[in-house]
C-alpha cells in the first residue's frame, strides 16, 4: 500500500496525473502496465522525463507489478481535462486511422489508451519514438511515416478526445 501511495505522488490520487509529462494510468490495460513496469525495472525502458520510474520500479517484485497492473486497469479512466482544439483534417485522419486503431483502450487493443492523455506526455513519447530513444515492436516503423512538425497538433488532438466506451 505504501508503494501505491508513492505512485499517486506523480500519477495522482485517482490515477489522473496533475503533471504534464506524467501519464494518466486509470483504465490502462493490465498487460501493457505490467510490461512497462517490467521494462522500467530491468532498465530496458529509460525516460529522462520520468527517470524516477527506473528507481521506483527496481524495488518492485513480480507480485507488486501484477498488483499495480490489476489496480490501475480496474480504475475508470477520467474524462479529458484538455480543451478541444482545432486541427487540420489530416491530423484527425492520422489520429483515427493510425493512432486509435491500436490505442483504443479496448480489450483487444495493441497499445495503451491514449484518449484524454496529457498532450505533453504524448508529445514526449512521439519524439522519443521518432528519435529512437524509446523502442518498441510497432511504433518505430509507424514513426517513419510521421513528420515531427505534426506532433504538437496530434498530441493536443489526442489529449482532447473522450475515452471510448467499450
Amino acid at each position: 500500500f505504501a508503494l501505491l501511495q508513492q505512485c499517486s505522488g506523480c500519477h495522482g490520487v485517482l490515477e489522473q496525473s496533475q503533471m504534464d509529462q506524467v501519464p494518466n494510468l486509470a483504465g490502462q490495460l493490465k498487460p501493457y502496465l505490467v510490461s512497462q513496469l517490467e521494462m522500467f525495472r530491468s532498465g530496458e525502458r529509460v525516460d529522462s522525463t520520468m527517470n524516477v520510474m527506473n528507481e521506483m520500479a527496481s524495488q518492485l517484485t513480480d507480485e507488486h507489478i501484477d498488483f499495480f497492473g490489476a489496480h490501475f486497469s480496474l480504475s475508470s479512466p477520467k474524462p479529458s481535462t484538455v480543451e478541444s482544439v482545432e486541427v487540420s483534417a489530416s491530423i484527425v485522419e492520422i489520429a483515427k486511422d493510425t493512432c486509435f486503431s491500436c490505442h483504443s483502450g479496448q480489450s483487444d487493443a495493441v497499445g495503451p489508451l491514449i484518449h484524454g492523455q496529457k498532450p505533453q506526455y504524448i508529445l514526449n513519447q512521439l519524439e522519443a519514438f521518432k528519435s529512437g530513444k524509446r523502442t518498441g515492436e510497432i511504433m518505430p516503423s509507424i514513426m517513419e511515416d510521421l513528420e515531427v512538425e505534426i506532433f504538437a497538433d496530434l498530441a493536443k488532438y489526442i489529449g482532447a478526445q473522450a475515452v471510448p466506451v467499450e
